[in-house]
């Protein structure tokens, strides 16, 4: 598993907690500023979308990551070894950078997958005891009924379709809507008055009316997607504290009386109070005291708040198009790596190409050079011709950049080069690359831009040589030149 096809995913999880919780304070944020009511539904919806879909629609747009092999090939091949093989490198930098995640991301995707699997266990478990649970319910009989205004309702929601079942003890009354529509009472709720029971019949069935079961499990799910992200669940809990007071809202619109706000939240107020642990499987429940305080506010006094308008949803608009441009943006930086990494860089080869247009002005990379051996040079110490140039340079002596670039390689163990010794490689752009080898020590990281006539090393004996002294190598599109030809 490599870090080009595992990261969008881990960058996008990650990224989402910024984005989500970008979007919570947003959302409250705006809601305080536009006086808006708490039961905007559609308002929480607009925001538990921007919340959830940014990192996916981020994960759609191109990136293109560089793999790890085509930036390992950036390097100049090493040929001052006595065999004139041409070897493929590595980077040992981006050779660790793939050890390391070869077995960081297995990790994080476990403990991700873990994580999404356990919340879906219990959603499972939960589904179990919902199961059991109606399994011992009954068809709610007409005599069980407190009086006629509760028989009434529950008549007209038979031949809509939805069942009314009871099951014993006492809890709160929910509505399913598999395997069909229907709405479940305790029996501690059929000793509520008759007025009262109705309003709370007519309450669950705003809920099949309004889908919210199909929703809730829609939200349910992706939550365990999610469940690393404290802000989705606060969310997706604004969204059913807002869908419960719309159904409160309906509810006692259909009762029409001056005190059926009092009504329903006595009866809120005592199921609260004998509530069980058991819940259906679909509902996202609010269990803060300020989410009940809402509740009760409402239904004595009112919803004094206003309804999303056409600001709202632009603003909300423009937020969530913000959280994706923004998540998309960092998966592309941290996905595609460094500028400095992705440059055209040539592999060596030892075919002639054509000469580039405006070279850099190389200088000399010592203050005082004394060139010991030329390119193309054949000994008894050597098999194949000389790559380079050599200068006479004592241990400690300061190696100066010979033109402006980026260091590509700093390293003492240059792949696949034993005989370089400690090597520095800079990349000075149109296709021009330097190489120093048999360097004491280095000054410069990978990635660092250096101006003419900056230390970058110093001069040593590393590697195979016959005594201290600096080599240097000039490269033009991946072939070897003369360096004298070019330094000034």
């Amino acid at each position: 598993m490599s870090l080009s096809s595992t990261a969008p995913w881990m960058i996008s999880l990650a990224a989402s907690l910024l984005g989500a919780g970008l979007v919570w304070y947003g959302a409250q944020f705006l809601q305080r500023l536009l006086r808006l009511s708490h039961a905007s539904a559609r308002f929480w919806l607009g925001a538990w979308l921007c919340a959830v879909l940014p990192p996916l629609l981020a994960l759609l747009l191109p990136v293109k990551a560089t793999p790890l092999q085509e930036l390992a090939s950036a390097l100049p091949v090493a040929l001052d070894s006595g065999t004139g093989v041409l070897l493929p490198v590595q980077l040992p930098a981006l050779a660790a950078t793939e050890s390391l995640m070869a077995w960081l991301t297995p990790l994080l995707l476990t403990v991700y997958i873990a994580g999404a699997m356990l919340a879906l266990v219990r959603w499972a478990l939960a589904s179990r005891r919902l199961w059991v649970l109606l399994r011992g319910s009954h068809a709610l009989q007409t005599v069980q009924l407190p009086g006629p205004q509760s028989r009434y309702a529950v008549e007209g929601l038979r031949q809509e379709g939805i069942a009314v079942r009871t099951v014993k003890g006492s809890g709160t009354p929910f509505a399913l809507c598999m395997p069909r529509p229907q709405i479940i009472l305790p029996t501690a709720s059929l000793t509520l008055p008759d007025r009262t029971l109705r309003l709370v019949i007519g309450h669950e069935a705003a809920h099949l009316q309004r889908r919210d079961p199909q929703r809730a499990a829609l939200m349910r799910l992706v939550g365990a997607l999610y469940w690393f992200n404290p802000f989705v669940r606060r969310i997706a809990a604004r969204m059913q504290l807002a869908a419960e007071l719309q159904c409160d809202a309906r509810a006692l619109a259909e009762g029409g009386a001056a005190n059926d706000g009092r009504l329903l939240a006595h009866a809120y107020v005592q199921t609260l109070r004998c509530a069980t642990a058991v819940q259906p499987a679909s509902a996202l429940t609010h269990r803060d005291f300020g989410g009940h305080q809402v509740r009760l506010q409402h239904m004595l006094q009112g919803d004094g708040g206003r309804r999303p308008g056409i600001i709202s949803i632009l603003l909300m608009f423009a937020l969530g198009s913000a959280c994706t441009v923004g998540l998309a943006t960092v998966q592309a930086a941290a996905v595609a790596g460094p500028t400095s990494l992705t440059l055209p860089l040539p592999i060596a080869s030892v075919t002639l190409v054509e000469a580039t247009p405006l070279p850099p002005s190389f200088f000399m990379p010592l203050s005082n050079a004394r060139v010991t051996s030329v390119f193309g040079h054949v000994s008894d110490f050597r098999q194949n011709a000389h790559h380079g140039t050599d200068f006479a340079a004592r241990r400690g002596t300061a190696v100066l950049a010979p033109a402006d670039g980026t260091v590509i390689a700093a390293t003492h163990a240059y792949p696949d080069g034993a005989n370089y010794g400690t090597v520095v490689v800079i990349d000075h752009g149109a296709g021009w690359q330097s190489l120093f080898a048999h360097l004491q020590d280095f000054a410069v990281q990978p990635g660092q831009r250096v101006r003419r006539g900056d230390p970058i090393a110093r001069s040593g004996n590393t590697g195979r040589t016959t005594g201290p002294h600096l080599h240097m190598e000039l490269l033009r599109n991946g072939t070897r030149v003369d360096p004298q030809d070019w330094l000034q």
